[in-house]
């Protein structure tokens, strides 16, 4: 019952730290697997990860410090 009264933020954060849970036990579970194709396969694996997690990174700074993408326009004299 608690995951249905849970807000949006409670529900990110708990899948934000499950997530990190995981990488613990990936981390901690890692090996070679001797085949070129398994090492280039984890390696495509991991970058496809890295490059939602800089998504993300970069939504929540936006999130937490007001950033815009663009300069404001009363900077530009």
């Amino acid at each position: 019952m608690a995951f249905v009264q849970e807000t949006a933020l409670e529900r990110t954060l708990r899948r934000i730290t499950s997530c990190t849970h995981t990488l613990y036990s990936v981390s901690d579970e890692l090996s070679d697997p001797d085949e070129v194709d398994g090492r280039a396969d984890l390696l495509i694996a991991v970058e496809n990860l890295i490059d939602i997690a800089i998504h993300v990174t970069e939504q929540c700074r936006n999130i937490a410090w007001q950033n815009s993408p663009l300069p404001d326009e009363e900077d530009d004299d």
